[in-house]
């Protein structure tokens, strides 16, 4: 009787040890606790009848503290990203309008190094959505603006908020590599029939703008000069397009003076090393045209 009382008496302090041993580690094995704890019910409960209703109080106990911490432990690591999230976007926001702000420097400079900065002038930076390095440049796909300045407040203002890379002087200069147009008519009606006829320059499969997205322009330039904006060992990054309401602007610039200008060899750096900044700068953009 003695021996049998002593194996009983084991087994409770065995049963005991396992309980106390899964509190101690249930804060790192919250959800294999409740396969092992059903486990437990099964083996131990026919060896101790006796101490069935007491084992499942303490089994119930300790799955509701696991639950508890679990629940404290997915909220900790929630505010955690919250927090790093918070932290990510605000440091997003600056690099948007550090990136932003030198870019407009840039455009600004090359406009008063050829005498062109005044109220009929502006500059425009576009991104192509594929320029991520996989894609080549006839890649169909979108270019979308992240910087644009003008003396003029004006001309300044925000349209489209992405633009075909096969349409118009924006989708050739992508294609292409330079463009340049200057007409003689400042009224914009014809301005407007002359951009939805096809420059016989222009690649077969880059088309001219329809007449309802050519009336809706903001601006209806006399004269457009557009660049591509090449990277290193990477796929092209955008266009940088220079437009004036008044042909006699950007007199002096040509393929060759942008290509040697020292503004356009900076900004080529800044968009090429700080391309993941500008996805999240054309994020929100209202349309620019």
């Amino acid at each position: 009787m003695k021996t049998k009382d002593r194996s009983r008496s084991d087994k409770v302090r065995d049963r005991n040890r396992r309980v106390v041993s899964f509190v101690n580690h249930v804060s790192d094995r919250v959800w294999s606790f409740l396969a092992l704890a059903a486990t437990l019910i099964l083996t131990v409960v026919p060896l101790v009848i006796e101490s069935a209703p007491k084992l499942l109080f303490m089994v119930v106990g300790v799955i509701a503290l696991g639950s508890g911490l679990l629940a404290a432990k997915q909220e900790r690591s929630t505010n955690e990203l919250v927090e790093e999230n918070t932290e990510l976007c605000k440091e997003m926001e600056f690099g948007r309008q550090v990136i932003g702000e030198t870019i407009e420097i840039l455009l600004e400079n090359i406009c008063r190094e050829a005498d062109s900065w005044n109220s009929n002038c502006r500059a425009t930076v576009y991104v192509h959505k594929n320029s991520l390095g996989e894609h080549p440049i006839s890649a169909s796909g979108s270019l979308v603006p992240v910087a644009r300045t003008s003396f003029n407040p004006n001309l300044k203002r925000k349209g489209r908020a992405e633009y075909p890379d096969n349409v118009g002087f924006v989708g050739a200069t992508w294609e292409q590599g330079f463009t340049s147009a200057s007409f003689e008519s400042t009224n914009e009606l014809l301005l407007v029939k002359l951009y939805t006829k096809r420059v016989r320059k222009w690649p077969s499969h880059i088309k001219p703008l329809d007449e309802a997205t050519a009336s809706a322009l903001t601006m209806k330039s006399s004269k457009l000069i557009g660049i591509r904006i090449d990277a290193h060992h990477r796929a092209n990054i955008g266009v940088v397009m220079f437009e004036s309401l008044s042909k006699d602007d950007f007199q002096q610039v040509d393929e060759n003076t942008l290509r040697d200008s020292k503004e356009i060899h900076v900004l080529q750096k800044l968009l090429d090393g700080y391309r993941p900044y500008l996805d999240h700068v054309s994020e929100g953009h209202e349309p620019i045209t």
